[in-house]
């Protein structure tokens, strides 16, 4: 009894002095978000001190009178992997930003500003004068790490909408937000867009809209930039051209315009696979698949925009087409899921896709390739198979990060088809700068329904956070809410975080030192794999691989 009591004793204080982030397959992942029977979504981001939130939306019936309630709640997880914001499963949690009365959903954004603050968009129907009418507007929160609302400010002065969508936020260098969103008017006019600048405090300095009686102006991303600038992307026209602006933060005027891709979308909305980022001379790396060919079938193209407003790809408004895939052999394979990440130190851009047959969507594979900053693939025309082309493979999530020496580690879900419930494992593959996988890793070793995994850009030059959606508690229904989990995964494959003054590769040996397994047997010297280790500075927690 007396070892049992000092063993749960080591353990606690092992367990209270380091993080909780689990360090192998057998640990479970933390729980970030708990499971409810209604949730129209989450956003997940990660900041760069290795901050989580989780935003979700809920509906609220029971508040409105009737009408359709929606309540914004915020979960905040730190680095070390412990909930500043409590989870428990089968309860309403978090930190609530907004309740009120909404019928859509689908808007809901949220970024990060560069000190770590969460920037969350509401849309709802608060500022209606008439309780009848559903036209909603937008308003924007900055909440901090500690989930305190730092401002509340309303977009255009709370005016509402018929339709709203696409709304998209940038910050600029003075510490500002560059705000936009496309109007749907409902009266046979064409979109527009509205455009608002912020103060830090989020106060409006000015409003623009971009809008013709002809064309449309749909579908916008905002992107910060170098200068006191932000570039706001769009389709416009019924062709839906792919258009950049540069805009000064002062005032709204344009430093530039140009058009860079024409036309060539199917009926898939834009926004589902259009991608933008920042590029770091402050343009722009713009991604999508399209069917320009009239084949039936779509491959993933990537265009440059210089900071300066010029291209900067040789074939120009061609772009550069990223995925080969389709021979004399296997005509009709498409592309889907492109996600791309820009890698300064390798002066390229990491593209991972799905690959999959218009015939038999059975048929799955995932690839990479990497686009030098000239334009050129550097992965032989076809990539490089994250997961080989086959019968029977199911493709969750993609992401994609870059890798601290260099090279991309590309996050992905797979299961087969034949499981009637679509149960899925989550991996990580790393792929070094000429293009040869490195390793693959499970990252969750519970194989179940999984969906919406999200990575976080490398943090510390260390590890990634990584999240997902799965009913590990429900496997044999497919009905019914989600559990939110996350883990640390570190750069080199490995979990966790290692206690401070105890490495995963060293087998540190302290005079007087005790060492436990996580039986509670005591052992002369560290055992492969955890040990709980009573030194002369404390209980800690210890890997040995």
């Amino acid at each position: 009894m007396k070892k049992l009591l000092l063993f749960s004793a080591l353990f606690c204080a092992a367990m209270s002095s380091s993080a909780q982030w689990p360090t192998s397959l057998d640990e479970e992942p933390v729980l970030i978000t708990p499971y409810t029977m209604e949730d129209y979504g989450d956003c997940v981001l990660t900041n760069k001190n290795g901050v989580t939130y989780i935003v979700q939306v809920k509906p609220d019936n029971t508040t409105m009178a009737g009408r359709i309630g929606i309540n914004y709640v915020i979960g905040i997880c730190d680095k070390d992997g412990k909930m500043k914001t409590s989870v428990e499963k089968g309860k309403e949690t978090g930190i609530g930003i907004h309740a009120g009365r909404s019928w859509t959903v689908v808007n809901t954004i949220a970024d990060l500003d560069r000190d770590g603050n969460l920037i969350v968009c509401v849309q709802d129907c608060r500022n209606n004068a008439d309780p009848e009418s559903n036209h909603p507007g937008y308003t924007l929160y900055k909440v901090d790490e500690n989930g305190k609302i730092l401002f509340e400010s309303d977009f255009f002065d709370g005016e509402i909408f018929p339709e709203a969508y696409g709304f998209r936020v940038a910050q600029t260098t003075d510490g500002g937000y560059m705000c936009c969103c496309c109007v749907h008017p409902y009266d046979g006019q064409p979109d527009y867009i509205n455009v608002e600048m912020f103060d830090a405090n989020g106060k409006s300095l000015w409003q623009k809209q971009y809008k013709d009686a002809a064309y449309t102006y749909s579908w916008p991303w905002m992107v910060e930039t170098d200068g006191n600038d932000a570039i706001i992307v769009y389709a416009h026209g019924s062709n839906l051209d792919l258009r950049a602006k540069r805009l000064n933060a002062t005032d709204g005027s344009e430093k530039w315009d140009v058009r860079f891709y024409r036309g060539g979308f199917d009926t898939t909305p834009i926004w589902t696979h259009l991608r933008v980022a920042p590029s770091p001379d402050g343009g722009v790396f713009c991604s999508w698949r399209d069917d320009r060919k009239t084949q039936g079938w779509f491959d993933q193209y990537i265009q440059y925009v210089k900071g300066d407003g010029t291209i900067g790809y040789p074939n120009k408004m061609n772009a550069v087409q990223v995925s080969y895939i389709n021979t004399e052999e296997l005509n009709g394979l498409t592309t889907a899921q492109g996600e791309m990440v820009h890698n300064d130190k390798d002066h390229c851009n990491y593209m991972a896709y799905r690959v999959f047959s218009q015939g038999s969507q059975t048929w799955n594979g995932i690839g990479v390739q990497k686009i030098d900053d000239s334009g050129e693939l550097l992965w032989d025309e076809a990539g490089v198979d994250v997961e080989e082309f086959r019968n029977n493979l199911a493709v969750g999530s993609i992401s994609v990060q870059n890798a601290p020496d260099g090279g991309c580690v590309v996050f992905y879900q797979t299961g087969t088809h034949d499981n009637a419930y679509g149960g899925k494992n989550s991996y990580a593959a790393k792929f070094t700068p000429d293009g040869t996988k490195e390793w693959t890793r499970k990252i969750d070793n519970h194989f179940t329904y999984k969906v919406s995994q999200y990575s976080s850009p490398l943090i510390d030059n260390e590890y990634y956070v990584v999240s997902w959606e799965d009913r590990r508690d429900r496997e044999s229904t497919m009905s019914g809410g989600y559990d939110r989990y996350a883990i640390r995964f570190n750069a080199d494959g490995t979990f966790g975080k290692a206690a401070e003054g105890i490495t995963t590769t060293e087998d540190l040996r302290y005079e007087g030192a005790q060492y436990f397994d996580v039986a509670g047997k005591q052992h002369a010297a560290p055992a492969k794999g955890l040990n709980i280790v009573k030194t002369p500075f404390g209980v800690k927690k210890q890997v040995m691989k």
